[in-house]
């Protein structure tokens, strides 16, 4: 009787489900983005990222190997980490309250590229630092699904890869455009720290 009511109430309908949105104000997309294979970065790549008290830092791909990678903040920390992107890093210093170690780390079982929504992988590491201290752990890895964020930079489509490592979790969203431009870490002790991504300073040079 009323077929102009009855479709814009179906289109009202529609526009309602293409997204749910997160208590964070994060946009969980109902479609998934197309797969996609990890980012390549040469040395000299730059970016400028602001955290959860305001504060900016500059973070420098300072060099690599065909399986690692190295990174240098402009606050003197520095770390190694596999280039998958999420593994535990292979060694850290300066890195304020955390005390300089080395880790031994490999991908048990899974692959996180190229990335896909439902992919899993899971990380075995043993660790040591400065102060003998030691520790084994598991980290195991998720992409839960496409969610769509604003940071500084704009409003990406992104990946929501979540990795659960003993009292911790970890949050990366990852865009087929710049790569990781929001993430989140959950600690039960420390509390929560997160970072977002503003700019990005320099592609680097390809050698």
């Amino acid at each position: 009787m009323f077929p102009n009511v009855k479709a814009s109430y179906t289109a009202l309908i529609l526009l309602a489900t293409a997204f749910q949105t997160t208590s964070t104000g994060e946009a969980k997309a109902q479609s998934t983005l197309p797969e996609m294979s990890r980012p390549e970065r040469n040395v000299g790549f730059q970016y400028l990222t602001v955290d959860d008290k305001g504060e900016e830092t500059t973070t420098t791909l300072v060099g690599q190997t065909d399986t690692t990678i190295d990174w240098k903040r402009s606050n003197g920390c520095s770390w190694s980490e596999l280039k998958h992107g999420f593994a535990p890093n292979l060694k850290w210093q300066g890195c304020g309250s955390t005390t300089d170690a080395e880790q031994t780390v490999k991908l048990h079982e899974g692959q996180p590229y190229p990335l896909k929504v439902g992919n899993s992988w899971t990380y075995y590491l043993d660790g040591r630092n400065i102060n003998g201290n030691t520790w084994s752990s598991t980290r195991s890895c998720k992409v839960e699904g496409v969610v769509k964020v604003t940071v500084p930079l704009g409003t990406f489509d992104t990946f929501e890869v979540v990795c659960e490592q003993q009292r911790s979790t970890r949050k990366y969203y990852i865009s087929p455009e710049h790569g990781l431009v929001r993430f989140i870490w959950v600690h039960q002790r420390r509390g929560t720290t997160s970072w977002e991504l503003k700019k990005i300073l320099s592609t680097g040079s390809a050698q």
